[in-house]
């Protein structure tokens, strides 16, 4: 099959975990994401991962999206620990080999021994995948690893892509770039690696906001400005939403 991009925004958009909790949804109140960066929205992939059903779903999405991109692997690694289900599940569907990232390398030998656990070889064809990419910090790492391991990154892909500036580093060590996290990863050993993504923040955030209601004494206006301001202070996008 191929890609359909609007059935997997009704996807996201409508499934809800057993106790609630969605895929992508608007903050009432800023919070800090895992990147550091602070936010009014969230993108929630791994909700997808807990079980069988949704998870089979996604997998599918995104063996489409390679199939019609050209880039289907030998297999696909992901940034650890986020998406490790996702991965195993598709290289099990995949019948090749069975790899991961170690999320704590070993301290000495060989880097394909250091850096995975399987039958990494030089020469593999991979793609890395990530549930959604803000400052792309953590996905140039596995680059890195993949390249230090002589892998053929033929690309990297994530479920969502915010939209917002690269960025190298942690907290005050961060260092923010002028583009965004393709430019980025392209950039990475001048090994010109792509990055896709499933969707972005500029088809999914607007829809996400109109469907989205405010808890009592929160304006809608007053987040769809202040999305409006992280998009300027951060962003590779301008973000104009519809009250």
């Amino acid at each position: 099959m191929s890609f359909d991009q609007n059935a997997y925004h009704s996807f996201v958009l409508e499934y809800k975990s057993p106790k609630g909790e969605s895929v992508v949804g608007i903050f009432p109140k800023k919070r800090t994401l895992s990147s550091g960066r602070e936010s009014f929205w969230y993108w929630n992939g791994r909700k997808l991962l807990d079980y069988k059903e949704p998870m089979v779903r996604l997998a599918e999405f995104i063996l489409d999206f390679c199939e019609d991109n050209g880039i289907m692997p030998d297999y696909f690694l992901n940034v650890p620990e986020g998406v490790t289900k996702l991965t195993d599940h598709i290289n099990m569907e995949l019948g090749g080999k069975q790899a991961q990232v170690r999320a704590k390398p070993k301290e000495h030998g060989d880097p394909r021994d250091a850096y995975f656990n399987g039958p990494v070889e030089e020469g593999d064809r991979v793609v890395i995948v990530e549930d959604v990419t803000t400052t792309g910090d953590s996905l140039a790492a596995v680059l890195e690893k993949c390249l230090d391991a002589g892998l053929n990154v033929i690309a990297t892909i994530c479920e969502c892509n915010r939209m917002e500036k690269a960025a190298r580093g942690k907290g005050d060590d961060r260092k923010d770039f002028d583009f965004g996290v393709a430019e980025y990863i392209a950039q990475i050993r001048n090994a010109g690696t792509r990055h896709y993504a499933l969707t972005d923040a500029t088809k999914i955030l607007p829809v996400t906001f109109e469907l989205w209601t405010p808890p009592e004494g929160v304006e809608k206006s007053f987040i769809a400005e202040e999305l409006k301001k992280e998009y300027e202070d951060h962003g590779i996008v301008p973000m104009e939403l519809e009250v």
